[in-house]
C-alpha cells in the first residue's frame, strides 16, 4: 500500500509540473515548439519501454477462456457490495462532477486569464491529490474508511460547485486543489479496498474491473462535460454536476450500508 502511494506521488509530481511547464512553454515559444517537446518526450518514453526487463506470462487455468476469466472477475465485483459500491461511487462522481475537460473555457471566458494561469488550474487538482498521497504514505486513512470515502466524494462535489460559481482566479485555484485532495483520499481508500478485500487469485481481474470504471469515468466524463456545457451552459453544467455528485453520495450511503460502515484497520 505504501509503495502504491509512492508510485502515485511520483506520477502526480509529473502531472503537476507538466501543465505548468506546458502553459509557460506555450506562452513563451508557441504551439509548434511546445508540441515538438511533447513528441521528443514521448520518444524518450518509447526508448525507456524498450529497455524494460520482460517476464514470462503466467498461463491461465486449463480450460478457462479469456472471456470466462473476465466474467469471473466481473461477477465477483457485482456480488460484493463494498467493491461495486466504491467503484460505482467514483464512476458517477467523476462522470458528473468533473470539469477538467472544459477548463480552457473557464480560463478564457469566465476567469479571463491566459495560458500560464490555465496551466496552474490544470495542475491544482493533482497538487491537492499529491498532498494526500504523501500523507497516506505515513498515515493511510483506513479507520472508518467507508465513511471517509463518502465524505471525500461529497467534498469533491462541494468543491466543484464552488469552482463553478467562482469568478476569482485564486478561489477557483483553491477549489480545484480541494477537489484534488478529496479525490486523493478516494483513490487511496479505493485502492486499499481492492488490495485488502479481493481474493488473491482474483485480485488482478478485480483491479482490471476497477481500471475499467476509472477509464470510463475519465473519458466519458470529458464527453459529458462538453455535452452538458453545450446544453446547459458552462457554469450551470459544473454546479449541476456537483449537486448530482452529492445526490450520488447520499444514495450510496443509504443503499450500501456495508460500504458506509467499512473499517480497513480491523479486517477479520
Amino acid at each position: 500500500m505504501k509503495a502504491s502511494a509512492w508510485f502515485s506521488s511520483t506520477w502526480l509530481c509529473c502531472a503537476i509540473a507538466g501543465p505548468v511547464l506546458g502553459g509557460a512553454s506555450l506562452a513563451a515559444w508557441g504551439p509548434a515548439a511546445t508540441f515538438g517537446c511533447f513528441a521528443a518526450l514521448f520518444g524518450l518514453s518509447w526508448i525507456s519501454v524498450t529497455r524494460m526487463q520482460t517476464y514470462p506470462v503466467i498461463p491461465p487455468p486449463v480450460g478457462e477462456s479469456i472471456w470466462q476469466s473476465i466474467a469471473e472477475g466481473v461477477k465477483y465485483v457485482v456480488r460484493d457490495q463494498v467493491l461495486v459500491g466504491s467503484m460505482a461511487l467514483d464512476l458517477f462522481a467523476v462522470l458528473f462532477g468533473g470539469a477538467i475537460a472544459i477548463l480552457p473555457v473557464f480560463a478564457s471566458d469566465i476567469l479571463r486569464v491566459g495560458p500560464i494561469e490555465l496551466g496552474f488550474l490544470n495542475a491544482a487538482p493533482n497538487a491537492g491529490a499529491l498532498v494526500t498521497m504523501l500523507y497516506a504514505t505515513r498515515q493511510p486513512p483506513l479507520r472508518h474508511a467507508g465513511r471517509n470515502l463518502l465524505v471525500a466524494v461529497g467534498g469533491f462535489g462541494i468543491a466543484m460547485i464552488v469552482f463553478a460559481l467562482s469568478k476569482n482566479f485564486w478561489l477557483s485555484l483553491a477549489a480545484l486543489a480541494v477537489a484534488g485532495i478529496c479525490d486523493g483520499v478516494s483513490v487511496v481508500i479505493r485502492r486499499s479496498i481492492v488490495r485488502l478485500l479481493s481474493p488473491k487469485h482474483l485480485r488482478g481481474r478485480i483491479a482490471a474491473v476497477g481500471m475499467v470504471f476509472i477509464g470510463a469515468s475519465n473519458e466519458l466524463g470529458a464527453l459529458e462535460s462538453g455535452l452538458a456545457a453545450g446544453w446547459l451552459g458552462t457554469v450551470r453544467s459544473v454546479w449541476a454536476g456537483g449537486l448530482l455528485t452529492l445526490l450520488i453520495v447520499g444514495v450510496t450511503a443509504v443503499r450500501a450500508p456495508l460500504l458506509r460502515r467499512l473499517r480497513l484497520d480491523k479486517l477479520p
